[in-house]
């Protein structure tokens, strides 16, 4: 998910920032436990670059991966992170594929 949400914000970069970006500038973290998400991008890298706060930052990115990103539910903002909520069709269609892979774990 994070090569697809990656790939998003590159191709899409000149109309959500102004501006193209480096993949570098884009970076997920785990989740930290004490708050809902599956995946979580970091923020501070773009306050530079749109010279706002991270929860404006944020509040504009999560809106167009929501829309752009049919397997994203929902997403929070937590002090410059980005914790995006994968849907429960999402989950059970990622087990379902694993469970067609015969190859799958080994």
């Amino acid at each position: 998910m994070e090569e697809l949400v990656k790939e998003r914000l590159l191709s899409h970069a000149e109309s959500l920032f102004g501006n193209t970006i480096t993949p570098e500038l884009i970076q997920f973290q785990k989740t930290r436990k004490d708050v809902e998400g599956d995946l979580t991008l970091v923020l501070f890298p773009f306050v530079k670059i749109l010279k706002s706060s991270p929860q404006e930052i944020g509040e504009k990115i999560g809106q167009f991966l929501q829309k752009e990103c049919s397997f994203i539910e929902r997403y929070e903002i937590v002090s410059g992170f980005l914790n995006l909520v994968f849907t429960a069709d999402h989950w059970v269609n990622s087990l379902i594929e694993m469970n067609r892979n015969e190859q799958f774990g080994y």
